[in-house]
């Protein structure tokens, strides 16, 4: 009885330790998966900018970071996400008329859903003053 006394406290200790290296190794994978998604997210959106001030001699490169944030967002990103950026790529991926600039609003609206609470993402006019300025449409 006096050896199951003192085996006791150093059992509860190994499932301690074990419990807390679990969650904290989860915790850090969140993390990590947060950090690739948002990542992806702001690469993507920032390419696709990019391509629009772009001269043409660099075009070829920007086009490089679009595909490879593109990759990393079919790993990382939600469904809604991955449906949005389907939909501005089945239109060709390019912001050179009010429907595909509307499609890109949409998907970054999607994207900062997955980050911030509904009641911030009411502001769709807002990110197109900010995404595009004062941009008229053909």
């Amino acid at each position: 009885m006096d050896l199951l006394n003192s085996l006791l406290p150093i059992i509860g200790i190994i499932i301690g330790a074990s419990i807390q290296a679990y969650f904290s190794r989860r915790s850090e994978q969140k993390k990590q998966t947060l950090t690739n998604k948002t990542l992806a997210y702001v690469d993507y959106i920032q390419s696709v900018v990019d391509s629009v001030f772009t001269e043409s001699k660099k075009r070829d490169e920007v086009l490089a970071r679009a595909v490879n944030a593109k990759a990393r967002i079919c790993i990382y990103g939600s469904e809604e996400v991955i449906k949005a950026l389907g939909r501005f790529e089945s239109l060709g991926a390019n912001i050179s008329t009010k429907e595909q600039a509307s499609i890109f609003s949409e998907l970054v609206k999607c994207m900062r859903m997955e980050h911030l609470s509904e009641d911030s993402i009411n502001i769709i006019d807002e990110l197109d003053l900010l995404l595009f300025g004062n941009q008229s449409w053909k």
